[in-house]
């Protein structure tokens, strides 16, 4: 059996050249190579031409490159020695791939995350505070209950009961009457003869004041 001698590789051409050049004078062509060593031809061709991104991984290049060697019967330790040199000076800068974003992505998270929370706490404060001012400018509740719409008496006086907030204070004509912790209240007011107009009104210490009108017709009594 015939021992084939390993060509040595010299020269400044690269890894691809060599092999092509080997190729071509051995007279093969891609097709040819490919049908003895199983290696698609386009797949020798990124070999002859240095695109090794385009195959599979380092794993398929290197067993790639050892078959090819061993077929164009060049020395695989020079042909493996020269194909590290070129993957580290011509390696393309690494683009932003799947982890880069996944990384990236898991640092917005965070961010995210803290951005919804202050949100989330801003918009509380201010329903808070809204809620609050709402409650501090909103008039008090006011109702009177014995006194209907355009009452007429023959009485020369008037109970006036109703009932508010707690912390209001109530003005019937602008006199402020008494208020019990529950809220109601009672006061009796003099009437005249004719039509009579009292205002009742109910006021917190800075909200705005709700003013109640009723008018009451005191007619002459019945003489007996």
């Amino acid at each position: 059996m015939t021992e084939f001698q390993k060509k040595e590789i010299i020269g400044s051409e690269t890894l691809g050249e060599k092999l092509k050049n080997a190729r071509e004078e051995q007279g093969y062509t891609l097709e040819q190579v490919a049908d003895q060593t199983r290696i698609k031809p386009s797949n020798i061709n990124y070999l002859e031409t240095g695109q090794y991104n385009k195959l599979p991984g380092l794993l398929f290049i290197e067993n790639y490159l050892k078959t090819y060697t061993n077929f164009l019967q060049l020395s695989w330790p020079r042909v493996k020695k020269m194909y590290d040199q070129e993957r580290i000076m011509y390696k393309e800068p690494e683009k932003p791939g799947k982890s880069a974003r996944h990384i990236k992505r898991a640092l917005n998270v965070p961010k995210l995350v803290y951005g919804l929370l202050i949100a989330m706490v801003v918009l509380i404060i201010f329903s808070y505070l809204g809620f609050e001012i709402s409650n501090i400018v909103e008039p008090p509740t006011l109702e009177v209950y014995n006194v209907p719409d355009n009452m007429i008496t023959e009485d020369n006086s008037v109970n006036i009961v109703g009932q508010t907030d707690p912390e209001a204070n109530v003005f019937i004509n602008g006199q402020m009457i008494s208020v019990d912790p529950s809220g109601n209240f009672q006061e009796v007011v003099s009437l005249q003869e004719g039509i009579n107009t009292m205002t009742i009104s109910a006021k917190k210490k800075h909200s705005k004041e709700l003013v109640i009108v009723k008018q009451i017709k005191v007619k002459k009594k019945t003489q007996k």
